[in-house]
């Protein structure tokens, strides 16, 4: 469950841990089912991470959306 959303500003070039960046992921894809978004997809090294290790990688600094 999602307990905290730092602000980005405080996110943005610093190696997160892999659950705040895990919360955070949870929590875009939940506002944009919410708001009835579905053209989106993960990119990048988020979906590398997410299938090599069913996770956010750990350390990285950002989400691909």
């Amino acid at each position: 469950m999602f307990y905290y959303l730092m602000p980005l500003y405080i996110m943005a070039g610093k190696k997160m841990n892999q659950a705040i960046l895990n919360n955070t992921l949870i929590f875009i894809i939940n506002m944009l089912n919410k708001n009835n978004i579905k053209n989106w997809f993960i990119g990048y090294g988020t979906l590398l991470g997410i299938i090599r290790e069913n996770s956010c990688i750990n350390g990285d600094d950002d989400i691909d959306i």
